[in-house]
């Protein structure tokens, strides 16, 4: 009995000491897995940090994507500005040229204007001038012919006319009716003569006035269109202005705004 129970009991020492081999074994076990799942929790920790920090650089690369894109029609947009306004600032030299070389002809033209209003005043006081001499010299020449020499009914040689003042002076005295006769022939022929002249020169004057006139009309319908195109000119420049002027204030709200957006992006970051 004594060996049985000691060979029991050995069977228990030794299935105790197994159990307390299998415990241990079975903790090292449990203490692997609590090491395995840390280094899961670990594991999975750092790879949802990973994901996050990939995540945010991909949030960031497209906001500084975006951001480089509006600041290049930014930079765009203020290109098309300036070439705008350098495009306007040419329009309006040219414009100033344009109106420097209008007043230039204004004044060249109100020059000659003035020139042949003159020369028309000057035409015309040679022309009245002229229609004098005419008149007077019709008038000798009809003094003349009612000075003429008519048959003398009795013996009594008839009287000497007397000259008008204008008419010129014979360089020889007739002493017969008929030497007179012939001499205020002749000086009808010479009062003719010039009558004549002064006729054709009053034509001439007269065409060089109408000549004069016609000029002066083309001036002034000139003077017109010019006007015209002034106004016109002044009217498209008022509006290409209007238009600069709300380029530029659609252009600053465009600028306010990207600062705006550029002042709230450090925020955000």
């Amino acid at each position: 009995m004594s060996e049985a129970c000691s060979e029991e009991d050995r069977l228990i020492q030794a299935l105790r000491n197994q159990l307390r081999h299998m415990q241990q074994e079975l903790g090292e076990v449990r203490e692997s897995v609590a090491i395995a799942e840390h280094q899961a929790e670990e594991h999975r920790a750092e790879s949802e940090a990973l994901k996050d920090l990939h995540r945010c650089q991909l949030q960031e690369t497209r906001r500084l994507a975006r951001q480089q894109q509006q600041e290049r029609r930014h930079q765009a947009a203020l290109r098309d500005q300036l070439e705008e306004l350098r495009r306007e600032r040419r329009r309006r030299a040219e414009r100033a040229e344009r109106d420097r070389a209008r007043r230039r002809l204004e004044t060249l033209e109100a020059e000659e204007v003035q020139q042949l209003q003159q020369e028309v005043s000057e035409a015309q006081l040679q022309l009245l001038d002229l229609q004098g001499c005419g008149r007077q010299l019709r008038e000798e020449l009809q003094e003349l012919k009612r000075q003429e020499p008519r048959p003398a009914w009795s013996g009594d040689r008839p009287a000497t006319p007397k000259r008008p003042k204008e008419a010129k002076e014979l360089s020889f005295s007739p002493r017969s009716p008929g030497d007179r006769s012939f001499v205020r022939q002749g000086e009808a022929r010479e009062a003719q003569q010039e009558l004549a002249e002064l006729q054709a020169s009053l034509r001439r004057e007269q065409r060089r006035g109408d000549q004069l006139h016609s000029r002066e009309r083309t001036l002034q319908q000139r003077h017109r269109q010019l006007e015209a195109a002034l106004k016109e000119n002044r009217m498209s420049q008022a509006k290409s202005l209007s238009d600069v002027n709300a380029e530029l204030q659609e252009g600053a709200h465009h600028v306010q705004r990207l600062l705006g957006f550029a002042l709230q992006v450090p925020c955000a970051m």
